[in-house]
């Protein structure tokens, strides 16, 4: 049985449970996870909005990453900072933008562009709405990320935006083991709905 208190053993069993997804499902759960967003008053009325682009086994979010754009919005996606251990930066892309992978494997805006600490507030870049991804979250808003702490920091530095984190339903439990540091979300979609939380 799965020990709720152990952060470690959860993350490899959400994990597992994630890439245990057929790539059919997973390609079509992201598709109405997408269009839930679309539609979600929140999104629709935000102008600004930091986003993520996924690893292969995480909510595809190309759709509305490239509708925002087409919609006018300002859009973020985080490049990680290789030489300050659990550190990111957001930077504001257009479809023009030029992508690199990072040392994680996850597509983000090359070193050429500018962008905004996401640890230390600047007045210059307030999201409306931070859209995350997650191994699992709980019914209280609670998130498990990878560990290294990149959007807990995030988060902590930038209390008004609105979070909404993405999963497929298979991620979302009752309860999550949580520490004080730990930032929740506000909102969660999954392929069966937004939930608030």
């Amino acid at each position: 049985m799965l020990m709720l208190t152990d952060k470690q053993t959860l993350r490899l069993e959400m994990r597992k449970k994630r890439k245990d997804l057929a790539e059919k499902e997973r390609f079509a759960s992201s598709k109405q996870i997408q269009k839930y967003v679309l539609n979600f008053d929140i999104y629709i009325s935000s102008q600004s909005l930091t986003m993520y682009l996924p690893l292969p086994e995480e909510v595809d979010t190309t759709d509305l990453v490239d509708e925002s754009l087409k919609q006018g919005k300002t859009v973020y996606l985080p490049r990680v900072l290789p030489k300050s251990q659990g550190r990111m930066e957001f930077v504001p892309v257009t479809k023009e933008t030029l992508f690199r992978k990072s040392p994680f494997g996850i597509l983000e805006p090359d070193p050429k562009y500018q962008g905004f600490s996401a640890n230390e507030f600047d007045s210059n870049f307030q999201p409306d709405l931070i859209i995350l991804p997650g191994i699992a979250f709980d019914r209280y808003g609670q998130r498990l990320g990878f560990g290294g702490g990149f959007y807990d920091r995030f988060l902590q530095t930038y209390p008004k935006s609105i979070r909404l984190g993405l999963c497929f339903s298979q991620q979302l439990i009752d309860f999550l083991p949580h520490d004080p540091w730990d930032q929740k979300v506000n909102y969660l979609c999954t392929e069966e709905g937004v939930l608030c939380l």
